[in-house]
């Protein structure tokens, strides 16, 4: 399991449709990933314009599945328009895990294991920067 966290500034005058844009791509996350276990956008109060999203995903073919979805790939596309600048993109791969579980059919069950450091983690790929609101 690994995770991202991604810091976008959003042009002030862009910020409703900014989250409409991760609303849609939301909707598709839920519907068609099921190695997508957290995907939060969140706002910092004192910070209107700034959205931090935290995704982590099963494993690296999930990501990859997640970076292949077309809601992904329409919302990599038009999201440009709508920030200041680049976003920031940090990797993060689990050390301990309080949480362990996710959801399926029969409901929440756990289904990972104890998370293993990588001693040389892989590079982010195709420009990992994207967002998001979903606990999956």
């Amino acid at each position: 399991m690994f995770a991202l966290v991604v810091r976008f500034e959003v042009r002030p005058d862009h910020v409703d449709a900014f989250d409409a844009l991760v609303s849609k791509t939301l909707a598709g996350i839920a519907d068609t990933e099921p190695g997508t276990v957290v995907y939060v956008n969140h706002v910092r109060p004192d910070h209107p314009t700034e959205r931090i999203f935290y995704e982590c995903y099963r494993d690296e073919g999930a990501f990859d599945a997640h970076e292949d979805q077309d809601h992904t790939r329409r919302f990599l596309s038009e999201r440009g328009q709508h920030l200041v600048r680049e976003p920031e993109v940090w990797r993060l791969e689990a050390t301990v895990s309080a949480f362990k579980y996710s959801r399926s059919s029969t409901g929440w069950r756990s289904s990972y294991p104890a998370p293993q450091r990588s001693s040389n983690p892989a590079p982010l790929r195709r420009g990992i920067h994207h967002s998001g609101s979903l606990l999956h």
